[in-house]
C-alpha cells in the first residue's frame, strides 16, 4: 500500500506552469502593444504641434506669406512643407476668394518603414494692400 505524501506531483507543477506562463505572456504582450501605440501616439502628437507651429510661423512672417517654405527638422526627423494657395472656383470658401487665401502645411516623415503624414489647412485673409488695389478700379 501506498503512503499518503503531501505535496504536487511533477505533472502538476508543470501543468500549473505552464497556466502561468501564458497568462504572463498575453498580459505582457497586451502591455507591450499598448506602450507601442502610446508611443506612437505621443510621436504624432509632437509632429502635429510642430506643423501647426511651422503653419502660425508662416502667417506671422509678412515675407514668407506668398511663398513656399520647405523645412527638414533633424530631431524628430521630418519634412514640413507650407505652401500658399488660392481659393478654387468649385470650393465653398469661393465668396472669400478676394479677401482670403489658403495656407497649406503638411509634415512628412517615416514610421516603421512607412511614409506617413499629417496636412494642416488655414484660412488666412489676404493682405490689406492687395484687397485694396482690387477693390479701387470697382
Amino acid at each position: 500500500m501506498q503512503q499518503f505524501r503531501p505535496g504536487y506531483m511533477l505533472l502538476e507543477v508543470f501543468l500549473a506552469m505552464s497556466i502561468a506562463t501564458v497568462a504572463i505572456a498575453v498580459a505582457s504582450n497586451l502591455q507591450l502593444r499598448a506602450w507601442i501605440r502610446i508611443t506612437r501616439d505621443h510621436d504624432e502628437l509632437e509632429k502635429v504641434f510642430l506643423i501647426k507651429k511651422n503653419l502660425y510661423d508662416a502667417y506671422q512672417d509678412q515675407a514668407q506669406r506668398t511663398k513656399k517654405i520647405v523645412t527638414q527638422l533633424e530631431q524628430p526627423a521630418m519634412k514640413i512643407t507650407t505652401d500658399v494657395e488660392g481659393i478654387p472656383k468649385k470650393s465653398s470658401l469661393a465668396p472669400l476668394k478676394e479677401s482670403a487665401k489658403i495656407v497649406r502645411s503638411v509634415g512628412v516623415w517615416k514610421f516603421e518603414n512607412a511614409a506617413r503624414y499629417i496636412s494642416m489647412i488655414l484660412v488666412m485673409p489676404r493682405s490689406e494692400s492687395k484687397q485694396s488695389s482690387e477693390k479701387k478700379p470697382s
